[in-house]
């Protein structure tokens, strides 16, 4: 089977031990060349999959490439399972690292648990200190933030907020300000999983570009 140098799609069908088997081989383009990934779904066998994040995001405005020189891709990828649904539809799944159960796969959902990662594993933040899909009220109306630290001395209270809904850094910005205004929360970070930004609120109308969030053992 030929491969060509872009993004495609190869879909076979087989008979494995009285199984319907569908194999899908992608290869796709990145920086150091093609990459290639195999999908087996099984008849109606639930269990692990091979699959891959960059498979999963391709068509999405979310990327990896923060996550690259750790190993946080390759322990994620590992960690994806398939259920079956009542309808016989096979969906990914993978474990939240702080709400402790399984959750839907997602580009936006992919890049939360990888940033999770990088902040319990190099920020040294305790999962006791985080939240993910934090309510945040305005008047009637609730949203949620997508990853919110709490304050060491006080934990009711939001530290930093981690926004990851709105992939362009535009409307990211506008609705992470509107989250710390709302709670008070001095620090706010965007990502897509590609770009990064960092701000210190410093009142309503004044947040400020910083280079990076305070680890859990310093202040800003």
């Amino acid at each position: 089977l030929a491969f060509p140098r872009s993004p495609t799609q190869h879909c076979l069908t087989s008979k494995f031990q009285n199984h319907s088997i569908k194999l899908d081989i992608y290869a796709i383009e990145i920086r150091r060349g093609i990459f290639y990934s195999a999908t087996v779904l099984v008849g109606n066998m639930e269990g692990k999959m091979s699959v891959t994040l960059v498979t999963i995001l391709k068509d999405s405005e979310y990327r990896l490439s923060q996550f690259e020189n750790t190993s946080y891709i390759a322990e994620l990828e590992n960690k994806i399972v398939i259920k079956t649904d009542k309808t016989g539809k096979q969906i990914c799944y993978l474990p939240c690292l702080i709400r402790k159960k399984d959750i839907k796969v997602t580009p936006e959902e992919i890049v939360r648990q990888l940033y999770l990662s990088k902040l319990v594993r190099e920020y040294g933040y305790p999962t006791d200190r985080i939240q993910v899909e934090y309510p945040v009220k305005f008047g009637r109306e609730v949203k949620r933030a997508d990853i919110v630290i709490l304050d060491k001395d006080r934990p009711t209270v939001p530290y930093i907020i981690v926004e990851l809904k709105k992939p362009k850094l535009k409307d990211g910005k506008e609705q992470l300000k509107s989250y710390c205004n709302a709670t008070g929360a001095p620090i706010g970070v965007w990502t897509n999983g590609s770009q990064i930004s960092y701000y210190n609120r410093k009142d309503p109308n004044d947040f400020e570009d910083i280079t990076n969030i305070p680890k859990a053992s310093e202040r800003l």
